[in-house]
């Protein structure tokens, strides 16, 4: 008798706690249903709101400030420095519009017009928005870092954009061939702008000065002088700042400035005369590229590094002093200079890169020091008359650095 009370009351015990586990499971389930009805009804609140309101938002070319007296971007929320003004009305866009993984907005796939981007995004990876012919306007949040190329680019619609002052770099292409964009925003944030990011633009082609420099940074020159003295306000030449400028004869870059960027005179044909102040320490690659009509060039004791295909294809260059602060020369640097006829390299230079030299036809002697270490492959390749080198014995060289017939002497 006493074992089947046990039993009932062990039965008893096992329902009570099952109701038990049941009711805490509702009273869960109760709670974060109010929750949801509670963020529903916000959600809602806040949307009803935002039609009503919309986001309204001043932009446009800033005036003049009294910093230098320069034409600098400006952040959105700075009273202190004045904008014309342009309004964009834009409620949030949908998630929907967008291919998001871990706060990289991938690609837009929604329809255009007035775009919002996402608070949740961190970075705009290239292409994002490539091609979209109907965005009108963009927003980008304060969330965002970083703009890569093309993000933009031949949005033909586009009108104005907004970048907010988290963003530091904006990519080469980015708003490139965005032919109707008249209205740029860009922060004191934005420490570096790619090539040609904002070529083929309306805000380029209304900006009221021939050299168009945002931060510091000359990202283009619109004019067609012969003989260019770029301002002193200019602390680095953009990415092809000056490409192709075909009027150009001769620059001076003041020694304000401390880089010149990718492919900055790349293919101006009628350079002959360039002054580097010796405040440069950095000439990127292919930043004098197919300056054919460039005789001589000094680069200054400033200089670290000389970038790849630097002073390719400079088929008139006969001679370059290159200073004993350059502590590499990349490759193709010198690629297919024709006439370069002698070329002294320093005892700073640890490594000559692949195809440095090749093509120099002309070449009949070059002085390679103790302190190199390494040529690649095809560094003095297609140096017709160069007869003989003396490398240090310590000195790796590839197979095909040199031609068959020029003597390589170890020392």
């Amino acid at each position: 008798m006493s074992f089947e009370n046990e039993s009932r009351n062990n039965s008893l015990r096992m329902c009570e706690d099952k109701i038990k586990k049941i009711k805490e499971t509702i009273e869960s389930l109760t709670a974060e249903m109010a929750d949801l009805e509670a963020e529903i009804g916000r959600i809602k609140a806040e949307s009803n709101e935002g039609e009503s309101r919309k986001a309204d938002i001043s932009i446009g070319f800033p005036d003049k400030n009294a910093v230098n007296g320069n034409y600098e971007g400006v952040s959105v929320n700075t009273s202190a420095q004045k904008v014309s003004s342009q309004k964009i009305s834009a409620p949030p866009s949908p998630l929907s519009d967008f291919k998001i993984n871990k706060g990289v907005l991938k690609r837009y796939i929604g329809s255009g017009g007035d775009v919002v981007i996402p608070n949740s995004v961190t970075r705009i990876v290239d292409s994002a928005f490539y091609g979209c012919a109907n965005l009108k306007s963009v927003v980008i949040p304060n969330s965002v870092t970083s703009i890569r190329r093309y993000a933009f680019r031949d949005c033909t619609s586009l009108e104005s954009v907004v970048i907010p002052n988290s963003v530091t770099s904006i990519g080469e292409d980015a708003f490139y061939g965005c032919k109707n964009l008249k209205s740029v925003v860009i922060p004191n944030s934005v420490t570096r702008i790619g090539g040609m990011a904002f070529k083929y633009t309306k805000w380029i082609e209304d900006y009221p000065d021939d050299f168009v420099t945002v931060n510091g940074t000359l990202i283009e020159y619109k004019g067609s002088e012969i003989n260019v003295i770029i301002p002193s306000s200019v602390t680095s030449i953009g990415g092809m700042a000056f490409y192709r400028c075909k009027s150009l004869e001769s620059v001076v870059i003041p020694n304000s400035v401390t880089s010149i960027g990718q492919g900055a005179f790349g293919g101006c044909a009628n350079l002959e005369s360039v002054v580097i102040p010796n405040s440069v320490t950095i000439i990127a690659d292919c930043a004098f590229s197919n300056c054919t009509s460039l005789e001589s060039v000094d680069i200054p004791n400033s200089v670290t590094s000389i970038g790849q295909g630097a002073f390719g294809g400079c088929a008139n260059l006969k001679s370059v002093v290159i200073p004993n602060s350059v502590t590499s020369i990349g490759r193709y640097a010198f690629r297919d200079c024709t006439s370069l006829e002698s070329v002294v390299i320093p005892n700073s230079v640890k490594r000559i890169g692949m195809w440095a030299f090749k093509g120099c036809e002309s070449l009949e002697s070059v002085v390679i020091p103790n302190s190199v270490k390494r040529i690649e492959m095809s560094a003095f390749k297609g140096c017709d008359i160069l007869e003989s080198v003396s490398v240090p014995r310590n000195c790796k060289i590839a197979d095909d650095a040199f031609d068959e017939d020029t003597e390589v002497i170890r020392r």
